[in-house]
């Protein structure tokens, strides 16, 4: 039995400054390619009458989200939950309230941490390994981010991207554009090579860290399908319109690069031309930026396929496990080891449900763009 939580409100420099331990409905899902999202429905009694009950507590809530903007500044408040474990408390970006007269209800909506990366926008810039270096996937999101809140004085006194603890991942070469806004330039790496990634809040020294994830290697014996217990509900999606294998991406001076995934199977062909320009870059390290961003273009255009399941609360799963998961269709039984990309928690009066989602998220990127309002 999960207990209903409590939610705290956390001002710009990680201060508690107000808690709500009763909701109508909170809904939070992790995912492991993209920002988390938030969800919850509070009553909210609108009165000026200081002696009824939940005044105190209603006017504390509506102050800490009021603050977010006084005399045209924005200062960001966040939200965290205590049913995560300590060491692992997840948090996210309050973007937007809504309060319900009629209904005396309020509605509180945030994104995951890393969504506030999405308004700031990246630098013309290579990430070349040095002759003296490893510069995996994960340092480089590091160095990406850290370029993105070097001169932010709010976040670079909350937020840690360390090289020395996100060492995930082989070798390589990575060029953003300014074009591009930082949250794009780091999940569309990550995501082509099958990391995921965190932000969690440490309480005691009242920081933000920012964790790479390697699914690789990380497969579990449990099995989700239709003859076990642990099963209230299965979905399974494929999707295959935008499916390719293969791409051939033109760059400057004659240089391209084709990566050809089809396995002997019928080609699904795409043809890109790189925004990367060579520069003074030799043409191996240009060929090189070439590859990886044929990988991530490649990485979305790839074949959806998703379960959606609903177990017990007794399952221990994680983001980033691969599970044995299946569904009978009647004419067939399709076994699947796939990847646990998302977790959503629903609270709902004295109810909680645990909802799995396994397969990469299809067309995450665009999908946070229209929550943010973007697309």
């Amino acid at each position: 039995m999960v207990e209903k939580p409590i939610i705290y409100i956390l001002d710009e420099k990680l201060n508690v400054i107000a808690n709500i331990n009763d909701f109508i409905k909170m809904t939070w899902i992790e995912n492991f390619f993209e920002a988390d999202s938030f969800d919850m429905e509070i009553h909210f009694d609108i009165t000026s009458n200081v002696k009824n009950k939940s005044y105190e507590k209603n006017k504390m809530i509506f102050e800490a989200l009021d603050s977010m903007y006084q005399n045209n500044i924005f200062k960001p408040r966040f939200v965290v939950a205590d049913f995560f474990q300590k060491d692992k408390i997840r948090i996210a970006m309050i973007d937007s309230f809504h309060i319900n007269e009629t209904n005396a209800s309020m509605e509180i909506n945030a994104l995951g941490m890393l969504s506030i990366f999405q308004f700031k926008y990246a630098y013309n810039k290579e990430y070349i390994p040095s002759a003296n270096s490893n510069d995996n996937i994960g340092i480089v999101a590091c160095r990406i981010l850290a370029d993105g809140f070097a001169a932010d004085n709010i976040l670079k006194n909350i937020f840690i991207a360390d090289e020395s603890s996100n060492k995930i991942g082989h070798e390589v070469f990575y060029k953003t554009e300014d074009s591009q806004n930082i949250y794009e330039a780091t999940t569309a790496l990550l995501c082509a090579f099958n990391i995921g990634f965190e932000t969690i809040y440490n309480h005691d020294e009242k920081k933000i860290y920012f964790n790479t994830i390697d699914s690789s290697g990380k497969i579990i014996d449990t099995a989700i399908s239709t003859d076990d217990e642990n099963l209230m509900e299965n979905k399974y999606t494929f999707e295959f319109s935008e499916y390719r294998n293969y791409i051939f991406i033109e760059g400057e001076n004659g240089i391209n690069e084709v990566i050809n995934k089809s396995d002997g199977s019928i080609i699904f062909s795409i043809k890109a031309k790189s925004k990367s320009k060579q520069g003074n870059l030799s043409n191996d390290a240009y060929r090189q930026i070439l590859k990886t961003e044929a990988a991530i273009e490649l990485d979305k255009n790839s074949t959806s396929e998703h379960f959606d399941i609903s177990i017990h609360d007794d399952v221990d799963v994680a983001l980033g496990d691969t599970c044995v998961v299946k569904i009978f269709v009647g004419y067939k039984e399709i076994v699947k080891q796939i990847l646990i990309t998302s977790i959503e928690h629903e609270f709902e009066d004295k109810k909680y449900n645990r909802n799995i989602g396994f397969g990469k998220p299809y067309n995450a990127k665009n999908q946070l763009k229209k929550i943010l309002g973007v697309l």
